[in-house]
């Protein structure tokens, strides 16, 4: 562009060169022909396969196209571009990255650009993955459920029979009993055996026997002839 009317990223160029004390201080520092650069940086994400990569990303405004950036060994490693991929429809982009290196460290960043090749937009944030032979997660066996062990029923403990407590009777207070009085028993008046009487024996009346009364024989009846 045209210095004297401001390039895209003048003033982080001079910043650049004044850092090594050549910066050139007789024009105007002004950033122009980005006005509709995109603003937001993308969020990414990445996934691992065999030997490849596959990145997805949200679409920002004003965005034209995004260059794919990566570096190899790690973020801290110089990061070349490996693609470009326009802008469309939807609200994610996709890229799959392939013929990598199984089990080798890769990093990634996405630079959004406007409609200017020379208008960036803001730069997500780094995503480091490895490739590798993605492998079918291996269900675990259920945990089998614990057998449940019956409740121990409690032995019933034989209710003990209270020990009767000794019950306190009260010493019997002796009674005294009434002397008794001895009845006066009367005095037998003593029974004189009653005297016999004499029997008196009747005078036995003498039998007398009766006189017989002579028989005078029948005087025959002299018989008349």
């Amino acid at each position: 562009g045209n210095v004297n009317n401001g390039t895209p990223h003048m003033k982080a160029i001079y910043n650049a060169f004044a850092k090594q004390e050549i910066a050139c201080n007789d024009i105007e520092r002004q950033d122009t022909g980005c006005a509709d650069s995109p603003e937001l940086a993308p969020s990414v994400n990445a996934a691992s396969g065999d030997k490849r990569v596959t990145l997805t990303w949200t679409e920002v405004n004003n965005a034209r196209s995004y260059d794919v950036m990566r570096a190899e060994g790690g973020c801290e490693k110089g990061k070349v571009k490996v693609a470009n991929v326009q802008s469309g429809t939807g609200t994610l982009r996709l890229l799959t990255d392939t013929g990598l290196k199984n089990g080798f460290e890769y990093c990634y960043l996405i630079v959004p650009k406007g409609a200017s090749a020379s208008c960036y937009g803001k730069v997500s944030t780094k995503i480091q993955v490895t490739p590798g032979v993605s492998q079918l997660p291996v269900t675990p066996p259920p945990t089998p459920l614990p057998t449940p062990r019956p409740t121990p029923r409690p032995t019933p403990r034989p209710t003990p029979i209270p020990t009767p407590r000794p019950t306190f009777r009260p010493t019997p207070v002796p009674t005294s009993l009434p002397t008794p009085i001895p009845t006066p028993r009367p005095t037998p008046i003593p029974t004189n055996p009653p005297t016999p009487n004499p029997s008196v024996q009747p005078t036995p009346i003498p039998t007398v026997p009766p006189t017989p009364i002579p028989t005078s024989p029948p005087t025959p009846n002299p018989t008349v002839r």
